[in-house]
């Protein structure tokens, strides 16, 4: 797949300017652009964070919002897809072709599941602090977390035919 050094940095250098962001463009319509973490909100205003200072933006000064997440979701969930049909194709040859050809069959699944998964949870907490009623109790404090929701991936094993092969195992609360 990823033969050559130079486009295996290529890779890395993709999913870096892909996936990092966490924060939402705030579009105005005064032509203004916001970069900042979207805390909560209210029916007429939303908080943002931007370095450590809380701004508060009228909704009414609010063009559009780009929440963060949408293009690292949709890059993992075309390489898992990708991966889905990878799998229907070549697993039936991973006896045969040996351990590197099965690698290769599950690894866009290994690698697309992942980042769909998290860049829905970031797109999906955006958007959810931008509609999220405000408690006037709660302006200015850091929202609320859920320590009950969690995600891990374990790296596992497969037994083939063949014999061992690496895996991941992901998992989570919500």
């Amino acid at each position: 797949m990823l033969k050559r050094p130079d486009h295996v940095v290529t890779f890395i250098i993709l999913f870096q300017a892909i996936g990092c962001g966490t924060t939402a463009t705030i579009h105005k319509t005064s032509g203004e652009e916001i970069e900042a973490t979207i805390t909560q909100s209210d029916h007429d205003r939303l908080l943002l964070q931007d370095a450590g200072d809380v701004v508060s933006v009228s909704r009414g000064d609010i063009k559009s919002i780009d929440h963060p997440g949408n293009g690292i979701a949709t890059l993992g969930g075309i390489l898992a897809v990708y991966g889905a049909f990878n799998i229907a194709l070549g697993v039936s040859k991973c006896g045969e072709k040996g351990a590197a050809f099965c690698t290769g069959v599950f690894l866009p699944v290994v690698i697309g599941l992942p980042l769909f998964i998290s860049g829905m949870a970031i797109y999906t907490r955006s958007r959810k602090a931008a509609a999220a009623p405000l408690d006037q109790s709660e302006i200015g404090q850091p929202p609320k977390r859920n320590p009950q929701r969690s995600m891990f991936i374990l790296p596992t094993a497969v037994r083939l035919d063949s014999g061992m092969v690496p895996a991941l195992s992901l998992g989570g609360l919500f």
